[in-house]
């Protein structure tokens, strides 16, 4: 799943099935949040050591561009991850409560 998240292959360059899938990872939600969490929100830009001629990622809509990620999707994320944790705690105690019924 984790190729799925965007780190390894960047959502706009992923075709439309890879993004469908996209969807139900977890990770992708959790490295989405946590990206625009650093990076939104007025972030000054980054400091550029003096040895480096040229710093690609010095401002943070760059960061954001690069990953193609839009600032007002944080909360959305947040919800997600939530949603998506109830979910599977809720599967997890019918799965243990099947389990526990058969062998007992």
């Amino acid at each position: 799943m984790i190729v799925y998240a965007g780190y390894l292959v960047l959502l706009a360059h992923m075709n439309p099935v890879m993004r469908a899938v996209s969807h139900a990872s977890f990770l992708r939600y959790a490295f989405e949040a946590l990206v625009l969490s650093i990076y939104s929100n007025g972030r000054q830009p980054l400091l550029c050591p003096e040895t480096m001629t040229y710093c690609h990622l010095r401002h943070p809509k760059a960061v954001l561009n690069e990953f193609s990620l839009d600032p007002d999707n944080y909360w959305n994320d947040i919800a997600i991850l939530g949603v998506e944790l109830v979910v599977i705690r809720i599967l997890a105690y019918f799965t243990l409560k099947r389990s526990v019924k058969s062998s007992g």
